[in-house]
């Protein structure tokens, strides 16, 4: 998932937006963000997923996001938010603060697998490794073991899926969610080596704690973030698992889900699937 933010400082003028927020202040921009994500492809997905596979996929790792009601974003509560992270003397490596009306609030492993439902754990697979998958099966018969964006993986996806055996349509639509779904990076962006090879063993991909994966990710786009409000005309990219962290924000501020999220589901677990963005 990506945002542009633009002109987010809090003396901008013109025809600025406000929106009402938990935070002590307004939070006002010139222009409303503008949000890639997710959502269409994942609509796609669906569309050219077969029925008779779509209940295996859903027992998988990354099953019970295709349940994730479609929503928006709202991209000045996420900068809001942002704007209010505070570095503690002794916060754990793994932890992002937040000072918001006199109290401080964390968002840790703990609350990122809640709200995900990825699990954490040690694997002794490293993706970090070097991984040779030219001779990968899944690799070689969909991809003719070329380098591949995940863009055209889906429109590959989308014209051959007919004629994919059941476990490389399995093994595909899984790269597609980690790569769309679970990540939300660009679809432009290459499908990694160690992916094509973790993937082929799709008992291997189910168990491979994605948590412990998808979390460092997210913060460290986190870390890349200014964490004060920007000048005018300023703006910024938020990329990676953005989801994760608003749906904490509803879960953790709930004057601030108030405004910007129905809880449809109140019971539902991973929490991801009680929250519809409005």
């Amino acid at each position: 998932m990506k945002f542009f933010f633009y002109d987010l400082s809090d003396t901008a003028g013109g025809n600025a937006r406000y929106l009402p927020t938990p935070f002590g202040t307004a939070v006002r921009c010139r222009r409303y963000c503008r949000i890639s994500s997710g959502g269409t492809e994942r609509t796609q997905l669906l569309k050219v997923g077969r029925s008779d596979l779509l209940p295996r996929f859903e027992e998988g790792c990354f099953g019970h996001l295709l349940r994730w009601t479609d929503s928006r974003s709202c991209g000045k509560a996420l900068h809001a938010l942002i704007s209010r992270k505070i570095n503690l003397g002794d916060a754990l490596k793994y932890e992002v603060w937040f000072h918001i009306n006199g109290n401080n609030i964390r968002f840790s492993y703990p609350e990122f697998a809640l709200v995900s439902g990825f699990r954490f754990g040690t694997s002794n697979f490293d993706p970090n490794a070097y991984h040779d998958c030219s001779n990968i099966g899944v690799f070689m018969r969909f991809c003719g073991g070329k380098s591949i964006r995940v863009k055209d993986l889906l429109k590959k996806f989308e014209s051959d899926v007919a004629n994919a055996t059941e476990d490389d349509y399995l093994k595909v639509a899984n790269v597609l969610a980690l790569y769309m779904f679970a990540l939300g990076y660009d679809t432009h962006r290459q499908v990694e080596s160690f992916v094509w090879v973790l993937v082929d063993n799709l008992r291997e991909w189910d168990r491979y704690p994605w948590g412990a994966y998808i979390y460092p990710i997210l913060l460290n786009y986190m870390s890349l973030l200014p964490n004060t409000r920007l000048e005018c005309g300023s703006k910024y990219h938020f990329f990676g698992p953005v989801w994760d962290l608003q749906i904490w924000a509803c879960e953790a501020i709930p004057d601030l889900a108030g405004q910007i999220a129905q809880c449809v589901y109140p019971h539902a677990l991973p929490r991801c699937l009680r929250w519809f963005l409005v």
